[in-house]
């Protein structure tokens, strides 16, 4: 590819990777936002534990913002990489599929944090479990 193919590609693309990028961004405050507004008053795990069942629609909401935002960092890191890919021998092009991985991981990862604890909150709410309630 020609250096004036690489910046025509560039061009093109660079409109709507900014616009995910700044998508990205906005998602991710929200998805702070949102989280917070779900952990109101919760300065210890027993208490993050304990309301977490009547805040598990917010978290989740949380979760899942958090996770389209990590979706939308994929077209920016991709772009970053083939401009630097194409400027630099340096660079490995065989690894692009770690732009796409890391972030498709951590996304992945924020959605099973939140089952996770789903199952921990839940488990200790029983009888038995962490609340301290007596095994029948």
């Amino acid at each position: 590819m020609t250096p004036e193919q690489t910046v025509e590609r560039e061009r093109r693309y660079a409109r709507p990777v900014a616009i995910a990028a700044f998508a990205a961004v906005v998602l991710f405050i929200v998805a702070i936002l949102v989280n917070q507004s779900g952990l109101a008053d919760t300065d210890t795990d027993s208490q993050f534990l304990t309301s977490f069942d009547d805040n598990r629609d917010t978290l989740l909401l949380a979760a899942v913002l958090q996770a389209i935002a990590m979706l939308l960092v994929i077209p920016p890191v991709l772009y970053l990489f083939r401009a630097t890919a194409a400027r630099s021998d340096a660079v490995r092009s065989s690894l692009i599929g770690i732009t796409v991985a890391g972030p498709l991981f951590l996304a992945a990862g924020t959605i099973l944090q939140w089952v996770a604890f789903d199952q921990a909150a839940s488990d200790f709410a029983a009888t038995g479990g962490g609340l301290g309630v007596p095994v029948g």
